[in-house]
């Protein structure tokens, strides 16, 4: 490339079309040989993150620290509904740390119901709530 964005200069011989059409990519075109990833150790593979065992309740400073020791990291509101989804429903409620925050004292907490449903919370970050650490899968 040369030039300036937004019209940089793009070689003739380098770029076959201006663009890659939406869906015109199929199974044929995409090599995914290799790229089979895993959990590390005893850890859960869920989605797009590897979660290990529920851990008893702590703080949220208290959590996010033990997770950081285990190279790991408290979930996005996201992860915590994949893994909410891949314990299944509780008797009654599960609640799980998040590393959302909304602010210097609270912290958001991705809790499931007994039906199924789940939903985001804020709580003090003194509060005692369960949580889970993750990671990404590896390779």
């Amino acid at each position: 490339l040369t030039g300036n964005y937004p019209n940089p200069d793009i070689r003739a011989d380098r770029v076959s079309s201006p663009e890659v059409a939406p869906d015109s990519l199929t199974g044929a075109d995409i090599d995914e040989t290799g790229l089979d990833f895993e959990c590390p150790g005893a850890q859960t593979e869920a989605g797009d993150v590897c979660f290990g065992a529920v851990q008893p309740t702590a703080t949220w400073e208290a959590a996010a620290d033990d997770c950081a020791s285990q190279s790991l990291r408290l979930p996005s509101d996201g992860e915590a509904r994949v893994v909410h989804a891949e314990l299944g429903p509780p008797p009654a409620f599960r609640t799980l740390w998040t590393q959302d925050q909304q602010d210097v004292s609270v912290a958001m907490v991705s809790r499931m119901v007994s039906d199924g449903s789940t939903d985001v919370v804020g709580f003090a970050k003194t509060s005692a709530i369960a949580y889970v650490c993750v990671r990404a899968p590896v390779r």
